[in-house]
């Protein structure tokens, strides 16, 4: 930030003096104009004048440099400077540290200004902790929410498997790995095992359960979301751990759009019903 705001200092000072060398220039012009237009009596009134009060007219000249000079130095130290600051300021309160403030010496009305930025400021970080603390509160609540959805799908007597619409497991209970998971068997109904794989968090639904099947069961969903059904489920049977036979409830996971957002899978046992 020093060389910013030294080459805004230099910026003022090089405006201050191109100012004081046009005021010259322009009081020399318009005295020689005025001597030229005078008559030969009038010279040398000015002449004897000049020469009599000398020393006052130096030090009046003097006195008004300098008051000059003060009131620039002024005006610099007391709004130039401090807008400078200000704007450095303002610059580390919005990207580096919100919890900055202006402090500076300058007029009232800069000393208002970096007051009303520090109001401002106040107001924003209160509000952006307010958010924090809202999106942390709703972050406790769905880790609350999500635990307490566990508990329930582990107490169920049915295995559960919530997927993605793309048919990444998102979420299933133990019984849903006990009821699918093989012991080493390739039963029908079920897809070929090409690595070992197993039910878990993030993997596709179609490693353990044939695509084709699932597909048209969310087809039939589809289908009667399109006519405002209201039984949205579809079912079908496949062979389980140890050639058991598994009624699978496919069932949709809606937006308030009635789109859909996921689907869950429900395992029964069926072997005994059939």
């Amino acid at each position: 930030a020093g060389m910013p705001r030294l080459t805004k200092s230099r910026t003022f000072w090089w405006i201050v003096l191109a100012g004081t060398l046009f005021f010259i220039a322009v009081s020399v012009g318009l005295a020689v104009i005025l001597w030229l237009q005078l008559s030969a009596a009038e010279r040398d009134f000015i002449r004897d004048f000049s020469s009599a009060h000398s020393i006052y007219i130096f030090c009046a000249t003097v006195i008004l440099i300098t008051g000059v000079g003060f009131a620039v130095d002024w005006v610099y130290w007391m709004y130039i400077l401090p807008m400078h600051r200000i704007a450095e300021e303002t610059g580390i309160i919005h990207g580096v540290n919100p919890a900055h403030r202006i402090k500076l010496v300058g007029s009232a009305d800069v000393v208002r200004l970096a007051d009303a930025i520090n109001a401002a400021a106040d107001r924003f970080e209160d509000l952006h902790r307010s958010v924090e603390e809202r999106i942390a509160l709703a972050g406790a609540r769905i880790e609350e929410e999500k635990n307490i959805l566990s508990v329930v799908l582990a107490e169920l007597p049915e295995g559960v498997l919530v997927c993605s619409p793309e048919g990444r497991v998102i979420l299933y209970n133990e019984r849903a790995r006990q009821l699918l998971e093989s012991s080493g068997e390739v039963p029908a109904g079920r897809a070929k095992d090409r690595s070992g794989e197993f039910v878990g968090l993030g993997r596709s639904i179609f490693s353990i359960i044939d695509k084709p099947l699932i597909t048209y069961a969310l087809d039939e969903i589809a289908i009667k979301l399109g006519r405002a059904g209201q039984d949205l489920t579809s079912s079908f049977v496949i062979a389980g751990r140890s050639g058991r036979l598994l009624q699978v409830a496919v069932v949709p996971i809606l937006s308030p759009l009635r789109e859909m957002n996921g689907f869950a899978m429900i395992l029964t046992d069926a072997t005994e019903q059939m």
